[in-house]
Parts: structure tokens; sequence; C-alpha cells
């Protein structure tokens, strides 16, 4: 094997007689290249977020959001379109606790309990009717949530339109003039949101509630999935009716908790103060991310190009690969520099590696992105992704595997292993 060596002199009289680089060799030598990027721009994250989170105009914004957080539980707990439980001396969200007997958050879990119960009372023992009989522990959990003022009261969805809106004082976008009102409201609510399945599942036609009725079969069904889990067959029926039940109840829930959101005065006076203090916070976090990912994108990509010489970055020095202009002479620095800025657009992707980890843990709002605005991240992403297609296109298909970069620059990329394969174009 040839022996490379690291005399400048020699370099250039390697790379004016080397191969253009394979498409496979360039990957791999950026994949070095955006792991580098990645770790140094998570490290210098953290040290700037540190610096973040101290300045005047970070910590008066997430005083503020802390302060409209707790207000905005007690104002809208009182709904009970959300409910709360105390973890740790915290006030966590039931909505977000989420049950290992189902899967099901918490609030929604109390309120099929409940579902279960009544139809119990309605219809009857599951014995008589499918030869199964609810032991006495799973029937002390489902009557958990219970408590002696009806089901009307104790549905969470019933209990919102019946008594919190019927009764406030809120401007809330939906008002009764009567109870009654409210009552058949919650059944068309109901209705709307299992759509084709709300005659199938439920008995619409008794008076003596506003919530509709769990069919006997269908809460057979369901209790069975939740609490026995033991014949395949069974089990399969109850978990679809179950997710049913689940996915309609989420989005009342979500439906009830954004009339609460939008009623006044509390909107005017408190959302927007809380909205706009967030957009403060989180801009901040993102402006010192994509700072973080430029001082490593330089210190990883283009202090090494000017350094190494030849365009070369860690990943390229480590697979003998190298710039050389068409004329077969040394790339200029401006050559170099011009094609790092295009180079960049590949580095974008350490963005969302980084939104995974503390503190975005998964969480992504394109619009706290300077000069993006409210542009969602998919077409961002389309963006970039339609960028690296072409500059690909144009690796696989010209003679010399070259780049929109090299285009425009004038330059090949090549590898000093392989030697006198270059064919120069006009």
């Amino acid at each position: 094997m040839k022996k490379h060596n690291n005399n400048n002199k020699d370099i250039v009289e390697e790379l004016k007689h080397a191969s253009p680089a394979k498409p496979g060799k360039r990957f791999l030598a950026f994949m070095i290249d955006c792991v580098l990027v990645c770790i140094f721009s998570f490290l210098i994250f953290i040290v700037g977020n540190l610096i973040n989170t101290n300045t005047n105009s970070y910590k008066n914004a997430d005083s503020i959001i802390k302060e409209e957080i707790d207000y905005y539980n007690n104002f809208v707990e009182q709904s009970r379109a959300v409910e709360f439980e105390i973890i740790n001396n915290e006030k966590v969200r039931k909505d977000l606790i989420k049950e290992d007997t189902s899967g099901f958050s918490k609030i929604v879990l109390e309120n099929v309990n409940r579902a279960l119960y009544y139809s119990y009372l309605e219809y009857g023992d599951f014995c008589n009717q499918f030869g199964f009989e609810i032991n006495e522990k799973n029937m002390n959990i489902i009557k958990a949530s219970i408590s002696n003022k009806g089901y009307d009261i104790d549905d969470n969805i019933s209990y919102f339109y019946t008594n919190y809106v019927y009764n406030s004082n809120e401007q809330l976008g939906v008002s009764f003039e009567s109870i009654l009102d409210a009552k058949k409201y919650v059944q068309q609510i109901y209705k709307e949101s299992f759509s084709d399945n709300a005659e199938i599942m439920f008995e619409f036609n008794n008076v003596d509630y506003s919530v509709p009725l769990l069919k006997s079969e269908v809460a057979y069904y369901i209790y069975y999935y939740i609490y026995v889990f033991e014949d395949e067959e069974i089990t399969k029926k109850g978990q679809d009716y179950s997710f049913i039940y689940f996915n309609a109840y989420s989005s009342m829930l979500s439906a009830a908790e954004k009339i609460v959101i939008q009623s006044e005065p509390y909107y005017s006076t408190h959302y927007v103060k809380y909205y706009e203090n967030k957009a403060i916070v989180a801009r901040n976090t993102i402006i010192t991310l994509i700072i973080s990912i430029v001082i490593s994108y330089l210190l990883v990509v283009m202090i090494p190009k000017l350094l190494l010489k030849h365009g070369r970055t860690i990943g390229r020095y480590v697979f003998k690969l190298g710039e050389i202009s068409y004329e077969n002479e040394v790339v200029s620095t401006l050559s170099i520099i011009i094609n790092t800025i295009f180079g960049s657009f590949g580095y974008l992707a350490v963005m969302p590696i980084l939104f995974m980890f503390h503190p975005f843990n998964g969480s992504f709002n394109a619009m706290y992105l300077p000069f993006i605005g409210n542009m969602p991240f998919l077409i961002i992403m389309i963006i970039i992704i339609g960028l690296v297609l072409i500059n690909s296109c144009c690796i696989l298909f010209t003679k010399n595997k070259v780049g929109i970069n090299g285009l425009v620059t004038n330059s090949i990329l090549v590898d000093r292993k392989f030697q006198d394969e270059l064919i120069l174009e006009d």
C-alpha cells in the first residue's frame, strides 16, 4: 500500500492525481464531522444555556410563566375539564398520568369506571347476562371515583357543561337558557365525539341522566379488557371499544379545556401574558442552541479546513479526502469558505437531534426559530431534504461526483488513496 506523506507539497501532488471521492466515503467522512458537531454543540449549549437561564430577560419571563401556570391550574380545576393529583408534593395533571392496567390517562380511566358502574346499576350484573361476575376487588376500584351526587355530577364532561358553564359568569362562548338545554348539549357532545360508534356504544333515551348510558354488552367488553385480560377474542373486542372511548373522551376534555382557555377575561389578562413570556423563554433558548451549533460548526468544520488546508475536515482527513480545483490547482481560501457555507445545510440535521435532549425533551415549535415565524417544522425538513437530494443527484450523476457546492466553487472532492482516475470536464 502506498504511504501517504504529510508534507504539503507531496499532498498537493497526490491531490492532483487523486480520483473523485466515492459517495460512500464522502458520507462516512460527513458522519464523523456530523457526530463531532453534535457532541460539541451539546457541550457548548450546556454552558450557553446556563448563561441564558441567568439573564434578566429569561428569569423575568420564566417567573411570569410559573405564576400564570399556578393561576391557570387553580382556575381550570374548578371546571373539572382538567383534574390534578399531588405526586411528590407537586400538582400533576391527571391526563398526564398513565395507568398501567389500560394505558389510559387517569382522568379518562376514572370516567370509564363511572360509565361501567352506572351501566352496571342500570342493566344488572354481568353474571346473569354474560356468565361473568365483577369481583369485589375490581368493584372497589371501579367505585373509587363514584360519589353520592349522581352520574351527571360525577362525569367530568357533564359537570363541565351542566354546572361550570351553566353557572359561570365568564364569557365562555357557550351558554344555556335552562339546565335541560345543558343536559341535551352534553348528549349531543357525546354523539359528535363518538361519531358512528355513539349509537352502538350508548343508550341516549334514558331521561334520568344527561350522560348517555354505556350499553351493557359494551361495558362488559371494556371491563374485561381493563381488568381481566384472559380470553383473547373478548379482550380484543374490549380493546377496540376501550380505545374508541379513550380517544373520544380525551377529545371532549380537550375541547372543554379550550373553552376555558379562550374565556374572557382569562384569555386577555392571563393567557396572552403567559404565551408571550413562554415565547421569550423558548426563543432565547433556541437562539442559544443555534449559536452553539454555529460555534461547533466553526470549530469542527471551518477551522480544520483552514488549518489542514485543501478543504479537509477531520472526517475527510481520516479518509484521505481533499479538494482540488477543476484546473488541477490548489483550491483557494475563498472557495473553501464558500464550500463550507454551502455545506452547512447538511449540518442542520444536528438541530432536531439536539431537540431530543434537555431542556427540549423532544418538544419542537418552529415558531420560536428566528426569521422563520410559524413555518411548520415539516416544511423546514422538506427544504433540507430537498437540498440534500439535489446535491446527492449531482454527486451521483456528474462524472467526477461533484456536488452543488463543487459546481459553484469549481472544485472536486478527491480520494488520495486512488490515483489517476480524474476526468476533467470542459
